[in-house]
């Protein structure tokens, strides 16, 4: 479990290669958008911090949909952590929660995974 906590949106890195569906949904955004403006609670994006930066690698979506409300600072639950923890980490992002992935999206991660040296000796099984 990390750390909650508020920061500004800002601060929240989206272009770290941590983002591995095929696109966005903008229904879904719209939705989350939605139901926050009704009172629904959402659970904190997910980020790594390196010690400068915040490292999105789940809740991209709950992110645009916060920023299309004009709030500008959001609970973000974080770990210690680099680009690449935040890249690993979002290889499994969605698998059990939130907007289901599409086989589009699996295939990605999936190819994602096997493009990254670091993870040239593990097994089909532990990618």
């Amino acid at each position: 479990m990390g750390q909650l906590k508020l920061i500004a949106l800002d601060q929240i890195r989206l272009d770290g290669a941590t983002q591995f569906r095929d696109q966005i949904n903008q229904d879904v955004v719209k939705e989350y958008k939605q139901a926050m403006l009704d009172g629904a609670e959402f659970p904190p994006m997910q980020c790594t911090f390196d010690g400068t930066h915040y490292w999105l690698w789940d809740g991209f979506h709950r992110y645009l949909a916060i920023k299309s409300i004009g709030i500008k600072q959001a609970e973000v639950e974080f770990m210690p952590g680099a680009q690449e923890d935040a890249q690993d980490l979002a290889l499994s992002a969605n698998a059990h929660h939130g907007h289901n992935r599409n086989n589009e999206t699996k295939r990605k991660q999936v190819e994602a995974a096997l493009a990254m040296t670091r993870h040239a000796e593990k097994s089909n099984r532990e990618l």
